[in-house]
């Protein structure tokens, strides 16, 4: 049997790179302390969100660098058709993919310099003449963008495409997509056999399985309009009956499909989705945001701009909506720094309305925050290390989280012969969390 030390040892090498960045930390262990180095703390963070043309008759696709506070309109060059774009996700602050209506053949836009240059990937001999409604990844190589009849999927970083959509579902209207590992593969759309579609495939598309669910979650909806996944197992679900019957649902399973349980419901359509983690899920309705710290066990509600169809977060206190406000097809973007205590809106940019938009997907990862790294030096000492370009950053430690009181770490750094600030501190408690901490932006 492991010791804890070296069970989250074993967590470090297997997963630092996947799951535990993914969260915004880095875990360490040094002897008998287990120090986590958190790397987020005040930072700012980089999104897009998509929707229909602008009354101008641009593209739109909108950027922030600022966590939501201001947006600018990319595209406008002519690199990217004007067409409504259904479907976005950020790979990280710089990267993005991008799917949307077609003009011949299914429309697929990628960017890995901010949103400076949009590249349009396939071609028509690839991809089918499809509007596609969302596009996930598992990092920038591993692509999947679905559509009707079409689960579109690249390998080689959008290079090449296949449509790997299964015998039976050529006329379904896929319109959820999750891949939290680029094996394990959801997608989800509307109703086949009387109820809505869950596929579920464990060997990266090549093959699907149908998860029924029971009359009591799946076989309650006609479509399941986004979903998404921490892991092979944990998953959520939302998506509604015929408008007027019974609402909307948020469904979880834990086996990876192979049950379903009703989480949360409403009235209307439920639109999109997004856990942060097992604990934190986000979702959007046509007329609420509701979300869970709990796993699902609680739910809070507050109301949101007309047909609010999408949502990001990067935590449990960062989340941005977006809705479509059919009504004079003006869009909103409501974005939340506190848990969804408050809600700040947008509906301008660059001197107009906001179009009606449909996805907003933020990076998880700051925008250019320095990593903290720790590292054992001996038995009884570690060193944390930190970018030299760091002005006006405070090293701070906690003995627990969440922590009502972080203190500041007295220790004058020195630059080692590593080229970074270094701190060496003696391992005298079991366990200690630290974080660079800026202030300013507070």
């Amino acid at each position: 049997m492991h010791s804890p030390a070296s069970l989250a040892l074993t967590g470090l090498s297997e997963l630092g790179l996947l799951q535990f960045c993914r969260q915004k930390f880095r875990l360490g262990v040094i002897g008998a302390m287990l120090a986590w180095a958190l790397n987020s703390q005040g930072a700012e963070y980089a999104g897009w969100a998509v929707g229909m043309p602008s009354a101008a008759g641009l593209p739109t696709i909108l950027r922030s660098i600022d966590s939501g506070a201001s947006w600018t309109r990319q595209a406008t060059n002519g690199q990217v058709v004007t067409m409504p774009m259904y479907g976005v996700t950020a790979v990280d602050p710089q990267t993005a993919w991008v799917v949307g209506e077609s003009d011949g053949y299914a429309t697929i836009y990628h960017t890995t310099n901010g949103g400076l240059i949009w590249n349009r990937m396939g071609s028509a001999a690839q991809v089918p003449n499809v509007g596609l409604q969302k596009v996930a990844t598992f990092g920038d190589n591993r692509i999947w963008a679905v559509g009707i009849g079409a689960i579109l999927h690249s390998r080689d970083g959008g290079a090449t495409w296949t449509n790997q959509v299964p015998a039976g579902y050529a006329t379904n209207q896929f319109q959820g997509i999750a891949s939290p590992d680029g094996v394990n593969v959801w997608v989800t759309g509307n109703s086949v056999g009387g109820y809505a579609t869950i596929l579920r495939s464990t060997n990266g598309g090549t093959s699907w399985i149908r998860q029924s669910g029971s009359t009591n979650d799946v076989q309650l909806l006609q479509r399941i309009l986004d979903i998404s996944a921490v892991n092979s197992n944990n998953a959520w679900a939302i998506g509604a009956d015929n408008p007027g019957a019974n609402g909307w649902y948020v469904l979880s399973t834990t086996n990876g499909g192979v049950t379903w349980t009703q989480q949360s419901h409403g009235n209307y359509d439920g639109n999109g989705i997004h856990a942060v983690d097992a604990s934190t899920i986000w979702a959007v309705t046509d007329n609420n945001t509701t979300w869970s710290t709990n796993g699902g066990a609680t739910w809070n509600v507050t109301s949101s701009q007309p047909y609010t169809m999408g949502i990001s977060a990067v935590d449990a206190q960062q989340a941005w909506a977006v809705s479509a406000q059919m009504t004079g097809g003006i869009g909103a973007i409501q974005w939340t720094t506190n848990g969804g205590v408050t809600w700040a809106s947008q509906t301008q940019v660059d001197g107009e309305s906001i179009p009606a938009l449909f996805t907003v997907s933020f990076a998880s990862t700051p925008i250019g925050w320095p990593l903290l790294s720790v590292t054992q030096t001996s038995p009884l000492q570690a060193t944390l290390s930190w970018p030299t370009n760091t002005a006006g950053f405070v090293l701070e430690t906690t003995l627990v989280l969440p922590a009502s009181t972080w203190m500041t770490v007295t220790n004058l750094p020195v630059i080692g012969s590593n080229s970074l600030f270094n701190v060496v501190l003696a391992t005298t408690n079991a366990q200690q969390f630290f974080r660079l901490h800026l202030p300013k932006n507070e």
